[in-house]
């Protein structure tokens, strides 16, 4: 049965021969793992990226060199699904914006509770708050996560740092409000 073979007999067969069973063998490893990381970024198109990431790893597979975790590999390939499909959104909301068809999203007037993690994630921008996501919630290191990105690892380093300070210094100003 495919599903007990290690990932490395499960990409040797596909490359060797398009294995539809160990492909799908793999997808079931994995989708928790990408459709998780996916949904605490972009909710509501997890699905959709999730499908896009494994269609990419199938076409792609024989470019897996094995430098990395499989599973590193294809969260690689679900953030670039992810920035594409922001870059798109921008350059959408830029013509809107535009066109005056809609104004810009904007969070500056949003104050969320402490506890709501989607909207602390949301002062954010993108690159912080996937660097986020992959440092705590997948608990990748700066390395992993410099190769997930493609981002150095001092870049990685630094980002996180500015992440951590921009939501401390949010979270201090909205408790000097409060007080």
């Amino acid at each position: 049965m495919p599903q007990s073979l290690p990932d490395a007999e499960l990409i040797a067969r596909v490359v060797a021969s398009g294995d539809p069973r160990a492909f799908e063998a793999l997808v079931l490893r994995y989708q928790a793992l990408v459709r998780g990381f996916l949904h605490r970024l972009a909710r509501e198109h997890a699905d959709d990226l999730a499908q896009e990431t494994f269609i990419a790893a199938y076409r792609r597979i024989g470019h897996f060199r094995g430098e990395a975790k499989f599973s590193t590999w294809l969260v690689a390939i679900a953030y670039n699904a992810l920035r594409q499909m922001q870059r798109s959104q921008a350059y959408q909301r830029k013509i809107e914006g535009a066109m005056r068809l809609e104004q810009p999203f904007s969070l500056v007037d949003e104050r969320p509770e402490v506890h709501d993690l989607e909207k602390v994630l949301a002062w954010l921008d993108d690159d912080e708050r996937a660097l986020l996501v992959l440092s705590y919630a997948h608990e990748y290191s700066h390395r992993e996560i410099s190769g997930i990105t493609g981002m150095p690892i001092g870049t990685v380093k630094s980002k996180l740092a500015r992440a951590k300070a921009r939501i401390l210094e949010r979270l201090d100003a909205k408790e000097v409000q409060h007080v």
